[in-house]
């Protein structure tokens, strides 16, 4: 249950980031931009976390690419 609680959470953090990113460009494109680069440097461990979790809760590579 571990995996399907992290997917769902990846979920809700991906729609939270789409409306952030909507919202600051819809403000100051600059500000679109700066929060954009936040939002990459975020991702980056955070996508390597979400990959070693599906890992090791057994999904074999490929699952836990397509993930």
């Amino acid at each position: 249950t571990t995996v399907y609680l992290n997917l769902l959470a990846n979920f809700i953090d991906s729609v939270t980031h789409g409306a952030l990113l909507g919202g600051s460009f819809a403000v100051i494109p600059l500000i679109g931009l700066t929060t954009l680069a936040g939002i990459l440097i975020h991702e980056i461990h955070h996508e390597i976390g979400d990959f070693a979790i599906l890992l090791r809760s057994g999904f074999d590579l490929w699952q836990a690419t397509k993930a």
